[in-house]
């Protein structure tokens, strides 16, 4: 259940709140017990809460973070955007319904016109299925007052998504 009245809603599961501020996502965002939304990650070492980012959560959580496992960069707190390897940077635009999966479209930063440089990942129901059933299985939980969330390791190898730039 998602409760509304403002730009963003609280989550809840079987009246228990979840997470206190979606800001994205809906119930084509939902699949086998699993959501996939928006939010704004909080309190990354503990700085201020950072821009949007990616999240599933299955039953009452915690979440997962998916962002970072994604595009395989960390997540780090930059001014308003999460700084990456390669010294572009990035936050989520928004999340849609694909056909097996959802959609996600991030915003790199600027490119040297200053015009935003937009990527589009699609993540397949298996896919977010077996990151959530790894997070739960070993990634530590980050407890904030926003929401409780795990974050998954960065990939290893090239495994199974390849961004498109839009």
């Amino acid at each position: 259940m998602i409760d509304s009245g403002s730009t963003a809603c609280s989550l809840y599961y079987k009246g228990k709140k979840v997470w206190r501020s979606v800001v994205m996502g809906d119930d084509q965002t939902c699949h086998d017990g699993i959501f996939v939304f928006m939010a704004v990650v909080p309190y990354i070492k503990n700085g201020p809460d950072v821009h949007s980012q990616l999240f599933a959560i299955r039953g009452e959580g915690p979440a997962v973070l998916l962002s970072e496992r994604l595009l395989n960069e960390p997540c780090e707190d930059v001014g308003h955007h999460h700084a990456t390897n390669d010294g572009e940077s990035y936050y989520l635009d928004e999340v849609l319904p694909a056909p097996d999966g959802v959609q996600a479209v991030f915003n790199r930063g600027p490119d040297k016109n200053d015009a935003d440089i937009m990527t589009t990942n699609d993540i397949s129901w298996s896919t977010i299925k077996d990151w959530v059933n790894e997070a739960e299985a070993s990634a530590p939980i980050q407890v904030a007052p926003e929401g409780s969330y795990r974050i998954l390791p960065l990939r290893t190898n090239s495994q199974d998504i390849v961004p498109h730039k839009n």
